[in-house]
């Protein structure tokens, strides 16, 4: 998550690297927990719009079941 070369909050970078910690996937929740400072449900769903847009992060499954992984490419 260092390497980025877009400018991302504090929080985007913890995102990262709370996902590269995660393995397999995290649920929203799941992230929402490990984060520190705590984040607002909302704050954090921007969040992962923002570096889902970059290609930083992809999400598989819908709803409650979506999980969370970094990487994917940029989204047109």
């Amino acid at each position: 998550p260092q390497r980025i070369g877009h400018d991302l909050t504090n929080r985007q970078r913890t995102v990262l690297a709370v996902l590269s910690a995660g393995g397999s996937g995290l649920a929203l929740r799941e992230i929402l927990a490990r984060l520190s400072p705590r984040a607002q449900e909302w704050e954090l769903k921007g969040d992962l719009a923002i570096l889902k847009a970059l290609g930083l992060v992809r999400s598989s499954g819908h709803g409650r079941g979506a999980r969370w992984i970094l990487g994917g490419g940029p989204q047109a």
